[in-house]
């Protein structure tokens, strides 16, 4: 009898465990002026570019470490950290835009976040076979980035600056909890 109920409760536990909600992680790269953040729930990847003052601002309004601050905003906390400095930030943006530039056939003025982004995604396969994942990894301090975007379904970029701006009257609270709800929103995202 103790064997049929134990294995029950297991049989319950396994079932209740596959229908709850997918986990977040995220990784925190910082470079220099600008913070980035990978966040993660199942398959879907959200890529949130930040800049260092509103960071700033968080930590110092929170009383916090810099590198503590986009974890406790975003209210995920970090799986691991990366990051080089500006200059290697630039180059790795100037090398994922020419590989979208010449996969799509489009200048590389008309390249978007999203494009490059997208690009680098079906292209991170291929990619990974060549010296361009040592050079991705040197650039950005995360190690296997291609093998992370190979396996998302969907990927997603956006810059917190373009609908967030700071002052000296900024609600931390209040942007904490508008942060939050436009993640859950863009994770949604297919």
């Amino acid at each position: 009898m103790k064997r049929v109920l134990a294995a029950l409760l297991v049989l319950i536990f396994l079932l209740t465990a596959g229908c709850t909600s997918q986990k977040r992680e995220a990784y925190y790269g910082f470079f220099g002026s600008e913070s980035i953040a990978l966040v993660i729930e199942g398959k879907h990847l959200v890529v949130i570019s930040m800049h260092a003052s509103l960071l700033e601002g968080y930590a110092k309004a929170k009383d916090l470490k810099s590198t503590e601050a986009p974890a406790d905003l975003l209210g995920i906390p970090a799986k691991a950290y990366f990051g080089t400095d500006e200059a290697s930030l630039a180059e790795v943006r100037s090398l994922i835009t020419t590989v979208a530039s010449e996969s799509l056939g489009i200048a590389r003025s008309e390249v978007t976040g999203e494009l490059a982004l997208a690009v680098l995604q079906s292209k991170a396969g291929d990619l990974r076979k060549t010296p361009f994942v040592s050079t991705l990894q040197m650039l950005t301090g995360l190690p296997d980035g291609l093998t992370l975007l190979q396996k998302m379904k969907t990927c997603h970029t956006y810059d917190v600056g373009q609908f967030v701006t700071i002052d000296s009257d900024t609600d931390w609270k209040l942007l904490k909890g508008y942060l939050g709800q436009w993640l859950d929103g863009a994770l949604l995202l297919e």
